[in-house]
């Protein structure tokens, strides 16, 4: 005859408190942005508000807003893909910029004192209803270093 083994079950408030403790460690993580400094040529992430520091000069990339989604929304036949725009300050010492990077081929990168930032893409994919929330975009970047080869 079979007889389950209900050691499991024993252990289940103490995995219960495990993951709820994990789930609130990652809700008190921070709002600024990934953690540390983000190394040059390397993608990274930014939700509206967040900020990521990226090599070491201090260089400072904040996501400001979505000023823009055009794209073609997902299960829609359409002409063009369209595009969506993000708009992002870059801070270094004393200088800063307000800078729009498109999903657009031809603006995916803007030029800030020695860095080119770039624009990889912008998640999630729009919807036809409903609008997308500003607080539900992603904007995946990358910054390097501009000078000689």
């Amino acid at each position: 005859m079979y007889r389950p083994d209900l050691s499991v079950l024993r252990r289940l408030p103490s995995m219960a408190f495990a993951v709820a403790a994990l789930l609130a460690v990652s809700a008190c993580s921070s709002s600024t942005g990934p953690s540390g400094s983000i190394p040059l040529g390397t993608e990274f992430d930014l939700a509206p508000g967040q900020t990521a520091v990226v090599g070491t000069n201090g260089l400072r990339i904040q996501f400001i807003t979505v000023p823009l989604d055009t794209r073609c929304p997902l299960g829609v036949l359409c002409i063009s893909a369209g595009e969506a725009q993000v708009e992002v300050s870059a801070r270094q010492g004393a200088q800063d910029s307000t800078l729009t990077l498109s999903t657009d081929a031809l603006r995916r990168q803007a030029i800030f004192l020695s860095y080119s930032i770039q624009l990889i893409g912008v998640s999630p994919e729009r919807h036809q209803d409903p609008p997308t929330p500003l607080s539900s975009y992603r904007a995946h970047l990358t910054v390097s270093l501009l000078g000689p080869d």
